[in-house]
């Protein structure tokens, strides 16, 4: 099976900026060519502005993400969280099972991560500020984390990362 066969999405996003430090975004994504189309979109507003070379900046943003089977490709540029990549069950396809076939062409397993689900939807609280000139402190936070056909919610996920700019 070849990527083209699975994975064909389309989308966009718009973000409306109120004054230099408030917005309102939103993000909608479609795979046509999986089955029942299925979509991802997530809306949110971020507030205040990071300048890395002004120490005590800061941005911080919450949004609400609906992702469907299917809708979602791990490891893509789409900034939303690695929520979606540390999701079990999430029918989202892995670039872990990545391969090559005989004939040279790239090959992709989709729905591998424990069973599928057909909708996760979460809540994602976002903050950067910046620490001393070029040095940011990023972290997120998702929260009400819970699956369509789940009865159960997942466990909340935070991660926090310390990233240098040269």
């Amino acid at each position: 099976m070849e990527v083209k066969d699975f994975a064909c999405i389309w989308g966009g996003g718009l973000t409306l900026r109120a004054d230099e430090d408030f917005s309102v975004f939103g993000d909608y994504y479609k795979n046509v060519k999986y089955e029942g189309n299925s979509v991802l979109w997530t809306a949110g507003f971020p507030w205040g502005h990071t300048d890395l070379n002004k120490p005590g900046t800061s941005r911080f943003s919450t949004q609400y993400v609906s992702v469907e089977d299917g809708s979602y490709i791990a490891g893509t540029t789409l900034d939303v969280s690695d929520v979606l990549d540390r999701s079990v069950g999430l029918g989202s396809i892995n670039p872990d099972f990545l391969g090559i076939t005989d004939d040279g062409y790239l090959i992709v397993e989709p729905m591998l991560r424990g069973t599928s689900t057909e909708k996760l939807t979460f809540w994602l609280a976002k903050g950067d500020i910046v620490l001393t000139k070029n040095v940011n402190l990023h972290g997120e936070y998702a929260f009400h984390i819970s699956a369509k056909d789940e009865d159960d919610y997942r466990d909340n996920l935070a991660s926090v990362s310390l990233q240098y700019t040269f």
